[in-house]
């Protein structure tokens, strides 16, 4: 489950319900699941990861910029 949402943390659409779907369990359960696994919710581990791509993209295009200049 944690490798799914980390392969797809930029889909706009993903939603808990379609991986607890993927997974073929509750979006209940996939909660707990996740909370035991990484210590945090759903909603807050997808924010963390979409920061993290944002601040790699952020970085990879000034990066360009400065090899432009």
């Amino acid at each position: 489950m944690v490798a799914y949402i980390e392969a797809h943390c930029t889909d706009y659409d993903l939603s808990l319900d379609m991986i607890a779907s993927q997974a073929q369990i509750t979006p209940q359960y996939l909660c707990v699941k996740l909370k035991q696994e990484i210590g945090m919710s759903y909603k807050e581990y997808l924010t963390k990861l979409r920061i993290e791509e944002a601040k790699k993209l952020l970085k990879e295009n000034r990066t360009l910029l400065d090899k432009l200049a």
